[in-house]
Formats: C-alpha cells, sequence, structure tokens
C-alpha cells in the first residue's frame, strides 16, 4: 500500500479555499487537518497505519516488545 498525495502550494496573495481555516493544512479525503501539532498527529497516525498495514501484509508473524505474538 501506497499512499498517494498530491501537493498544491497557495500563492501568497491569493485566498484559501474556504473550507481551510489556515496554514500549514493537510486535506485528507474530507477533513482538512491545521497547525502544527495536529498535522504531526495526524502524520504519525499515517505512519502507525502505513506500518500496520506493511506488518500484516505476509505470511510472516511477528513478535511484539512485549512478547505477544500475532
Amino acid at each position: 500500500m501506497v499512499i498517494a498525495y498530491e501537493t498544491e502550494t497557495v500563492p501568497a496573495e491569493a485566498a484559501l479555499p474556504p473550507d481551510v481555516p489556515g496554514t500549514p493544512a493537510l486535506r485528507d479525503d474530507d477533513e482538512v487537518i491545521t497547525g502544527e501539532d495536529a498535522l504531526r498527529e495526524h502524520l504519525d497516525e499515517l505512519r502507525d497505519l502505513m506500518n500496520d498495514w506493511d506488518r500484516f501484509q505476509s505470511d510472516a508473524c511477528y513478535i511484539e516488545d512485549d512478547g505477544t505474538i500475532c
């Protein structure tokens, strides 16, 4: 699985789209995430999603840090 993205740069003199309250901003489907802390949290969630997706896409079994297995 790959997370696809498009980058849109809005010139400083241009108005932001009506659903984007500020910058920096990330649009994920219908959700708009703004603010550095919220963006970092959302990117962490996407990273965790990708890690889980990659981990469960094979016939391998992993041992977690706490000793549990899949």
